[in-house]
């Protein structure tokens, strides 16, 4: 199959499972599973096999003396996925390896013969010795360290095969292969701890790796063999060779592996979890071919060693992880019972660097700036948390304690800050010594594939070292580490928020204590004041009517004066009835029954109209909807708000007032509006104010509580009020009360 420049396709997008064609070391056929007829077979069968069949023919692998035996070996065997016949067909004049596995195009077999190289395999797998794994594993069970044993993988996967060079790549979490260990004679050039893009391995790649765990190529520079006919005959589509190890492979993998200075090569999965954990290459600068049973044999060690890779890692990861868990229980237990912040940062300064294995940890918040183990001055820390937040703050979306960590570099220390409040600049920070911040990598990554002047995607030629400057300070913490610290942060917010929880408690309570005092005080104030002042009142007007009923008795001229004193003394009489009506109103129980306003607010206009015979008075009262609450609290803010309407509409030659109400999702509505002298809406937040007036005791007379008490009432109902006017154009106040249930009568 052939690339030009119109069809030239990147590598991830190569056709890699269905090449249409296959490696020229052996030779492939697809045979019905029943009759092992031949449906499909590579150009190159009769030549490899010297068996003279092709497809389409009555004849099959069945019918043929020299493939009887082999035909029923492989009816008779258990096929199951990565467990595929492996035979030798004996001819007269060659041996073969055969393989087969079934596919829902056909049995695929493949037979393979050993090149002739210049170098071949001196091992003899049919030697007993040779085949006893013992000794071989126990290389590997004694080995306790992942450098260790990578390198003793490559060294006894080099002994086997007699490649030249043989790399272990361990693949990071983005995709990147990573050599980590190498075993080499000196023919090739090193890449040991070199570093080599995902896209060398695209993911469709990747996930082929898994499927067929072991590939070779004897030679990069071979010529393709087709298959005939292209297409199935079981489904009319390419063969698929995804499980072939004789599989094609695409041009610009033999390029790449050309350009490293190899021409054979071999690559073995290693697979945990059933991830891709890392791949053993093998590269030989002269043609080469490993036997089938050799091949076996390194992919078992590679599954087998790939476990063990596993359980190192874990056993290395989690002697850390289960330091930073001990340190993370130890301090979130500690702060759950602390009373302080500063105090547990200091008691427990130890455990507080172990949560990430930080050489430095500080606390910043707005009482003082709290530090331990190796970090800035406290101008530092400043000028760090105030950066952080300014940037924080500019990303409006959700809230910054549900956001993930910021990191800094200051010189020579890496930092991670975790916000500790939403409204400011408070901040847990842990230091650690910088790491160096590059990779090397195998050639520089910055150069792409080219398209050639034959049409052909050629890979990059160069595999110097390259390094590359790493910015970013994230990747000095470990996933443990920053899992760690939120735990921990999570716990302090918790700490504050109890911390903020008492304050705000003892708070409320000294506010209760002084409310309750304040009531108590003016309760008894206006008790004591109430009998003086009426006894007063009632003594000046005995002392009018004496005067009164003598006109000619020495004293007339005091007349007008004892009439403003009496005037005087009523108003504050009344004022202290309100004063005392107000107190109560801050703790009596609220009593909840259903309130037919309509009704009240009828009555009340009536009795408010008998008041003012000398006015005209318009009242419109509307269909109010039933209301829920105390009935003689409700009757009280309707008297108030009624009066209060009637009041600021003397000046007017004929007074409208207005009842009204409605139901809304957001509660019921009920509204007195009239036609009065209004007031100017800058001055609104005074108007529910105690002893607060928008007008002079002159102008309206009144105590300045009315309204005030309104409010109130309304708010113990778990309500509100409201005020709207402009001066000369009458007012509208009201309150809502929220929606409740009424109780269902009969």
């Amino acid at each position: 199959m052939s690339q030009t420049a119109a069809t030239a396709v990147p590598c991830e997008d190569e056709p890699i499972r269905i090449p249409g064609t296959i490696q020229p070391h052996g030779a492939l056929a697809v045979v019905d599973m029943a009759s092992f007829h031949l449906l499909q077979a590579s150009d190159n069968f009769y030549s490899v096999t010297g068996l003279d069949l092709r497809p389409g023919e009555s004849r099959g692998l069945a019918d043929l003396p020299e493939t009887g035996t082999l035909t029923q070996e492989i009816r008779a065997w258990p096929f199951q996925p990565n467990h595929l016949f492996n035979g030798r067909l004996r001819l007269s004049d060659r041996e073969l390896s055969v393989t087969a596995h079934p596919t829902p195009q056909g049995m695929i077999l493949e037979f393979e013969s050993l090149l002739d190289t210049d170098e071949p395999v001196r091992l003899d797998v049919r030697d007993p010795s040779f085949l006893s794994l013992s000794p071989l594993l126990e290389k590997f069970v004694e080995v306790g360290q992942v450098d260790d044993l990578g390198a003793t993988l490559v060294r006894e996967i080099k002994e086997l095969t007699g490649f030249s060079r043989v790399l272990l790549y361990r693949f990071h979490r983005n995709g990147d292969p990573q050599v980590i260990a190498e075993s080499n004679d000196g023919h090739l050039p090193s890449y040991i701890g070199l570093r080599f893009p995902a896209s060398d391995i695209p993911a469709q790649a990747r996930l082929l790796y898994l499927e067929n765990r072991i590939r070779q190529m004897p030679d990069a520079n071979y010529v393709p063999v087709g298959i005939t006919p292209l297409l199935s005959p079981i489904d009319g589509q390419p063969l698929d060779l995804s499980t072939a190890a004789l599989r094609s492979i695409s041009p610009s993998h033999r390029q790449f592996v050309r350009n490293m200075g190899a021409v054979a090569t071999m690559s073995i999965s290693l697979i945990n979890g059933g991830q891709l954990w890392g791949m053993v290459s093998c590269h030989h600068a002269r043609v080469r071919a490993v036997s089938l049973e050799i091949r076996a044999m390194c992919d078992f060690i590679c599954q087998i060693t790939a476990q063990q890779f596993g359980s190192l890692e874990w056993a290395q990861r989690e002697g850390p992880l289960a330091r930073v868990q001990r340190a993370t229980s130890t301090l979130t237990t500690a702060l759950s019972r602390d009373q302080s912040l500063e105090k547990c940062f200091l008691t427990n300064a130890a455990t507080w660097l172990d949560v990430a294995a930080a050489d430095g940890a500080a606390i910043i918040t707005e009482r003082e700036i709290t530090a331990t183990g190796r970090t800035p001055d406290a101008q530092a820390l400043g000028e760090l948390v105030a950066g952080i937040w300014d940037t924080s703050a500019a990303v409006p979306q959700g809230s910054m304690i549900e956001r993930g960590p910021a990191y800094r570099y200051l010189p020579d220390l890496d930092v991670i800050a975790l916000p500790i409040s939403d409204s400011k600049p408070h901040y847990l920070l842990w230091f650690r010594q910088a790491s160096e911040r590059s990779i090397t990598w195998a050639g520089d990554r910055t150069v792409k594939e080219t398209i050639g002047a034959d049409g052909r995607i050629h890979p990059r030629v160069s595999f110097e070292p390259w390094t590359e400057p790493i910015g970013d300070p994230e990747l000095a913490w470990g996933p443990s580490h920053v899992t760690a610290a939120t735990h921990v942060r999570n716990a302090v917010i918790s700490l504050l928020l109890r911390e903020t929880l008492a304050a705000q408690t003892s708070l409320s309570k000294r506010l209760t204590a002084a409310n309750t005092e304040l009531e108590s005080f003016s309760y008894s104030v206006a008790h004591d004041l109430r009998a003086p002042i009426r006894h007063i009142s009632r003594r000046l007007a005995t002392m009018l009517q004496s005067i009164e009923e003598e006109p000619d008795r020495p004293g007339n001229l005091l007349l007008q004066e004892l009439r403003t004193t009496i005037r005087t003394a009523d108003w504050g009489a009344r004022l202290i009835d309100d004063l005392l009506m107000f107190a109560r109103l801050g703790h009596e129980e609220v009593g909840y029954a259903p309130v037919d306003l309509s009704a009240v607010a009828r009555t009340l206009t009536e009795f408010l109209q008998e008041q003012a015979t000398d006015r005209e008075v318009t009242w419109t009262i509307d269909d109010l909807p039933m209301a829920y609450g105390d009935p003689v609290l409700l009757r009280q803010v309707l008297f108030n708000l009624l009066d209060n309407a009637l009041k600021y509409t003397a000046p007017c030659p004929r007074a409208e007032i207005r009842i009204s109400g409605k139901k809304t999702p957001e509660g019921l509505i009920y509204t007195v509006s009239d036609n009065g002298v209004g007031f100017d809406m800058a001055y609104a937040g005074k108007l529910f104010g105690v002893f607060q007036r928008l007008h002079t005791s002159a102008e309206f007379p009144g105590t300045g509580i009315g309204l005030a008490s309104v409010r109130r009432i309304i708010e113990r109902h778990g309500g509100s009020v409201f005020a709207r006017s402009r001066p000369d154009q009458g007012s509208e106040i009201g309150f809502v009360l929220p929606l409740r249930a009424l109780p269902v009568t009969s």
